[in-house]
This record gives structure tokens, C-alpha cells and sequence, in this order.
């Protein structure tokens, strides 16, 4: 058999480089050329230097607040919260026009309470200024007490005023004092006085309540005529009447809580108070201190306050 030769053919060098560079490395190597690095200072002059300037960063916290908010509302969520708002919008409107309404109502019942209170005070005076006043009008109706001789017009006059007056009066025409309860009276004529002068009209007449300077204690006066055969008046019966029983009306009155009842005069004097010390006795005048009841009184307003 006949052996087989390679087909493969390897070259041959003969002690030769493939290869051969040009040059050698540390020739490589100078021919690089690096830049060069200085580290000294430069000096610069003073114009053409310019300073760097860091400007610090700009926050509008009002920017930032109206951009959250913007977001806050839009999308699925800001229109649940929309709609949480409209909902509790909508729950304390009622509340708040239920509790404006509330309010309301109880000022005026307050108010009607106090009106209440103080028509029912007026009425218990006025009934028992009246009733004693009738009484007073029913003696020279159903006797002729300028006939009568003075034992006769003092027994008369006296069981009278019992329990109800603390002074009676009995004068003729002419304001001479025929008798009266008061013996520092009794010279006296009382023709000036305003009660006696409206009686002498021929019609009963209540005056205005005022305090007694000495007793301390509120009054008023109240007369009647005395009428002759022809229906004229002949004389005059009065009579000063203390209103000491107002002071027990202010004081069983209760206004609310801490709500006073009091009484003035015209002129705006307190005549029944529940500090009697205070108001009473020193002629307080509640109208000159700006209370407003009293002014309401004093300018003709009626009404409670």
C-alpha cells in the first residue's frame, strides 16, 4: 500500500520574524506627547477678574401651596373630596340655620317671658292701688261725711284707712284740712297740692309713685270728691298709700335665671328692687345710669327688655 503524504504545508522561516514592528517601544513611547501641567498661580489683574456669584434657589411657598392644592382636586381623587365637602356642606348648613333658628326662638320667648313678668307685676299694683281707691270713693257716696260731726268723719275716716292707708286726708273746698291721720298736718291747707286740685274737677285722681324722703319707702297719692245735693264738688278725701308690697312682688319674680324684676317712676327712680339698700334707700335713678328698661319708661316706650 502506498503511503499516504499531507496535503498541508506549513512555511518555513528560516530564523525569520513574521512580523517585524518598525520601531521599538521606547521609540513608541517618545513619540507621545503629553500636555504639560502647570501648578503655579497665575496672576490676574484686578479688571479682568470676575467673582462667581451663586445664586441661591427661589422658593414661592404660595406658588407651592396653590399647585398642591390644584392637584389636590383633580383626578378620581379630588372629585371624592369635592364630593366629601358638597356632602358635609350640605349636613351643616341644616345644623347651622336649625341653630340660628333655635337662637332665635329663645330670645323671643325670653322676651315675652319678660313682658309677661312685668304686665303681671303692673297688673298687682295697679289692681291694688285701684281697689283701694274704690274703697276710698264708696265712703261720700254712701254717706254725707261733710254733715257728720268730727267724732262721726274721725271714726269713719280711721276705720277707712285701716290696713290700707298710712295717712288720710278729709278737706273742704277751700283745702282746709277737716281731719286727717297725720297731726303735723292739721293747721296745715292743702289747696296747692296736685292731688287735692284734680279732685276738685270731680274725678278720682292717682298720682304718680314717688319716695318718701323720710320713710324711705315709695308712695302715691290718691283722692276723690266729696259731692254735694247739686253733684258738685264740695271737698276732697285723699289718701298716701305705701307701695311696701311692690318690694315682695320684685323679689318672688324670677326672670329666667339671673333675670331681676324692679319698678321706677317716671322720672326713672327705682321704687321696688330686690338690693333695697342699694336702690331704694339711695334714690337710684336707673335711667340717668343708662339702664335701658328705665329710659324705655322714662321716653314712653313700652315693651320688655
Amino acid at each position: 500500500m502506498r503511503k499516504r503524504i499531507s496535503f498541508i504545508k506549513l512555511p518555513s522561516f528560516d530564523n525569520k520574524r513574521l512580523f517585524k514592528p518598525k520601531t521599538g517601544i521606547l521609540a513608541f513611547l517618545k513619540k507621545i506627547r503629553f500636555p504639560k501641567l502647570s501648578f503655579k498661580k497665575q496672576r490676574t489683574s484686578g479688571s479682568n477678574q470676575k467673582p462667581f456669584n451663586f445664586k441661591k434657589p427661589s422658593f414661592n411657598l404660595k406658588d407651592i401651596k396653590s399647585m398642591k392644592l390644584m392637584n389636590l382636586f383633580t383626578g378620581i381623587r379630588g372629585r371624592i373630596i369635592l364630593l366629601a365637602l358638597f356632602t358635609l356642606l350640605c349636613m351643616i348648613f341644616p345644623i347651622f340655620t336649625s341653630v340660628n333658628s333655635l337662637d332665635q326662638n329663645i330670645k323671643k320667648n325670653l322676651k315675652e317671658l319678660n313682658a309677661s313678668t312685668n304686665k303681671g307685676i303692673g297688673e298687682k299694683v295697679d289692681n291694688q292701688v285701684r281697689r283701694n281707691l274704690e274703697s276710698l270713693d264708696l265712703l261720700p257716696k254712701s254717706v254725707d261725711i261733710l254733715l257728720l260731726d268730727k267724732y262721726q268723719q274721725e271714726r269713719a275716716l280711721r276705720k277707712l284707712a285701716e290696713d290700707r292707708f298710712n295717712t288720710i286726708y278729709l278737706a273742704d273746698g277751700t283745702g282746709a284740712i277737716l281731719f286727717t291721720t297725720d297731726p303735723y298736718q292739721l293747721e296745715n291747707t292743702i289747696g296747692a297740692a296736685t292731688w287735692f286740685a284734680e279732685a276738685m274737677k270731680g274725678k278720682s285722681y292717682i298720682s304718680d309713685a314717688m319716695v318718701d324722703e323720710r320713710t324711705k319707702q315709695p308712695y302715691v297719692y290718691i283722692s276723690t270728691p266729696v259731692l254735694d245735693q247739686y253733684q258738685k264738688p264740695a271737698g276732697v278725701i285723699g289718701a298716701k298709700m305705701d307701695l311696701n308690697y311692690m318690694q315682695q312682688l320684685v323679689k318672688e319674680a324670677k326672670i329666667g335665671e339671673k333675670g331681676i324684676a324692679y319698678i321706677v317712676d317716671k322720672k326713672g327712680v327705682v321704687l321696688a328692687h330686690r338690693d333695697f339698700k342699694e336702690k331704694v334707700l339711695t334714690f337710684y335713678n336707673a335711667a340717668e345710669n343708662k339702664i335701658k328698661g328705665a329710659q324705655n319708661i322714662v321716653d314712653g316706650v313700652s315693651g320688655a327688655t
